[in-house]
């Protein structure tokens, strides 16, 4: 097991440590010392100084293994189930305590010396009580160095869920007016309704590309709301807005950003009127600090793995490493480019791989060979997807999001050049491939070759990133100087692999649960009698939920689905229970080993077959035949009624009569009470003997010729 920044392990029988459990804060290869802070749930500790190397040792020995240690279930808590109160709460403490984690000494000078005057003169200068700050820091160190681990345990508190009110705020001082300086009038002063009124001017007339002046603008203003400007007279002075306070005005109502952005196409903005404030991949070249995430449709079109239908052309989302150039995640749908999607992307980023290699018939990738289950420092994205609370609430925890501006695919580089690589190595090779739009004219069309499902083309991404991953890149060669250290091949899983094992790396590992309560796409089932029913699937319920779905009525539950496969889903009975596995039940095993979004082509397809056939022929021709005897039964009905109340009497002699004379084949004379009424339209059926003639002679062809 690798050891790694903000990982746990239990230690035992390790001469300098007690027996205990510690996260591992930071990692000193110059020193070839570590920090470790103990987990005690009793009482705050001090963060200890380590050697790297017996650490190591006790791991050899199996004296000190790698632990899951459990994040509690209010810490999984999205911002918008968290009150106002203790999120503006959480936060202030963050701030209060962030210079001291982002200081890079102070951990170390922390750990080194226990009398050490730091954190009180920190303290002191903060207006801050020492034990506030120490128990701060205890609870960042504790669960992961995070903000969402200051968050107040509102779970365990009275009044959750209780909205509070919030304190209107101040909007700010008003505008002063300014003062003309001809003199030949009296100065005007500035009043909201002129800022308001220059607004709609500007707008109409300034702020667009190819607008006018700035004195074209303020004359225009003249003419609209001073018409009376043009009739004055040498005696008289009429007091207005000078071109000066115009253009203050201008400065107050917008920014010189939104300005510039306006008055030309966002093109030109980008091209030639941004801040040049230098590229972010210049200085973030450690392994694991920065993500990049983006989707692209793929040149191919993919056909229903149920029906055989053409479906279109599939969604890919990578997820790559800046520094290594490695792919550490990816995730292959029939939906366009969502949160939806990009959360299951992130989902198989996070997690380890095999487990999802298996999923489509993959099984010699494992977990070695694509060594990426780990969460960014920061994460690089578009606005589309990724922008949004829901989004900000799922990732922000985990990493901080970065946004590239639209028209500005260089800084996303890394992942944008990922896609080029694999459509030239595997998806323009394909049956019913688009290649990018250069289709020969007269050529198939590609919709007529498309012949791959989603599993099947998923499977071949899948070896498409396996042989990228394991490529030379030489540029590697430039970037990280471990790769010619221990002169290994510069591939991307070496320089990721090297740089974990020399402690250059930046990104951390989180538990299963938060990667499928956060990113897993959240919805809900119904507990029946049958089973847990999502859609038109069930999945395996306990004896317990089943009758109590059936004595006293179903009940809805949370779940998180996993697109990539149908043979399990994830619920929790409550908001302070963590998510429990169930498989897919075995009366619903045509949907095993597809994919979500094949049970949708199911649903389409019962849907079709329910509104074609509503009204059959068959239908049609009986509801005729009964309306066409309901006069004939009437009549019928009051012949047999002449017979009075006898014949209700009796019943079971009855029965037993008409079954004597069906097996003797008699035929019974009709009783002189009983006569059926003239009707041209009635047939009289065979008797028993004139059936079996007819049936005998039907089954002989002598006869029948005759």
């Amino acid at each position: 097991m690798k050891i790694i920044k903000n990982s746990v392990w239990s230690v035992s029988k390790t001469e300098g440590l007690p027996d205990a459990l510690y996260r591992v804060l930071a990692l000193y290869k110059e020193t070839g010392t570590m920090i470790l802070y103990e987990l005690n749930d009793n009482k705050i500790t001090r963060p200890k100084l380590f050697y790297i190397e017996p650490f190591k040792l006790g791991v050899q020995e199996r004296n000190i293994v790698h632990f899951n240690y459990p994040i509690p279930v209010w810490m999984m808590a999205t911002d918008n189930d968290i009150p106002d109160k203790n999120r503006i709460r959480r936060d202030k403490n963050f701030a209060l305590i962030s210079p001291l984690l982002s200081d890079p000494d102070f951990l170390f000078l922390y750990a080194l010396n226990e009398r050490s005057p730091l954190l009180r003169n920190y303290a002191k200068d903060n207006n801050a009580s020492y034990s506030t700050i120490k128990k701060l820091l205890s609870n960042c160190w504790k669960y992961g160095r995070g903000k969402q681990s200051l968050t107040p345990a509102y779970a365990r508190s009275g009044g959750n869920g209780v909205k509070k009110t919030v304190k209107s705020v101040s909007v700010g001082r008003k505008k002063k007016g300014r003062a003309l300086i001809d003199g030949r009038a009296e100065t005007y002063i500035m009043r909201e309704r002129d800022s308001a009124n220059i607004k709609k001017i500007l707008k109409r007339h300034y702020l667009k590309p190819k607008g006018k002046s700035q004195a074209e603008c303020w004359r225009i203003y003249l003419e609209e709301y001073f018409p009376q400007l043009a009739s004055i007279t040498q005696d008289c002075a009429i007091s207005y807005p000078s071109l000066a306070q115009f253009r203050y005005c201008i400065t107050k109502l917008f920014s010189l950003t939104e300005i510039a952005r306006r008055r030309t196409t966002e093109r030109d903005f980008l091209l030639n009127k941004r801040a040049l404030a230098g590229s972010s991949a210049d200085s973030d070249t450690l392994p694991g600090s920065v993500f990049e995430i983006d989707a692209t449709v793929a040149d191919v079109h993919l056909v229903s793995e149920l029906t055989g239908d053409v479906v279109g052309r599939p969604t890919v989302y990578l997820v790559a490493d800046r520094a290594t150039r490695m792919i550490t995640g990816m995730h292959v749908s029939y939906l366009y480019a969502s949160w939806r999607a990009a959360s299951q992307a992130l989902a198989n980023c996070f997690s380890p791989k095999g487990q999802y290699c298996r999923l489509f018939g993959v099984n010699d990738i494992s977990d070695d060979r694509w060594p990426c289950s780990h969460v960014p420092t920061k994460l690089l994205c578009d606005n589309a997807e990724m922008l949004g609370l829901k989004t900000q609430s799922a990732v922000v925890p985990f990493t901080e999001l970065m946004f590239a501006p639209s028209y500005r695919a260089d800084l996303k580089g890394v992942v944008e050049s990922r896609f080029r690589i694999l459509n030239q190595k595997a998806i323009h090779k394909l049956l019913g491939t688009t290649r990018g739009g250069f289709v020969v004219r007269g050529e198939t069309r590609p919709q007529l070759r498309s012949c791959y499902t989603l599993k099947a083309f998923t499977e071949i991404m899948i070896r498409a990133v396996d042989e990228y991953n394991h490529a030379l890149n030489t540029e590697l060669l430039y970037i990280n100087p471990l790769l010619l250290e221990h002169n290994l091949i510069a591939t991307p899983v070496n320089s990721w692999n090297i740089s974990i094992n020399n402690f250059r790396f930046g990104g951390y590992q989180i538990t299963e649960h938060e990667i499928i309560s956060r990113l897993l796409y959240p919805d809900s089932a119904s507990i029946t009698g049958k089973g847990i029913q999502y859609g038109n699937r069930f999945y395996e319920c306990s004896e317990d939920e089943m009758v109590g779905a059936r004595s006293f009525g179903q009940t809805r539950v949370d779940v998180r689905i996993n697109d990539n496969s149908m043979d399990k889903i994830y619920i929790r009975s409550g908001k302070d229970t963590v998510f429990s596995q169930r498989e897919l039940l075995s009366r619903r095993k045509i949907f095993q080993g597809l994919p979500h979004m094949e049970a949708e082509v199911v649903s389409d397809i019962v849907d079709m077959h329910k509104s074609s056939n509503v009204i059959t022929p068959e239908s049609m021709a009986l509801r005729k035949l009964i309306e066409a005897n309901e006069q004939e039964g009437e009549i019928l009905l009051a012949a047999l009624r002449k017979k009075g109340r006898g014949r209700y009497k009796n019943i079971r002699e009855n029965r037993r009569k008409e079954v004597l004379y069906a097996q003797q084949g008699d035929s019974r004379k009709t009783s002189e009470n009983y006569k059926l009424p003239p009707a041209n339209n009635i047939v009289i059926l065979p008797g028993p003997e004139a059936r079996k003639a007819w049936l005998t002679k039907q089954n002989d062809p002598y006869k029948k010729d005759k």
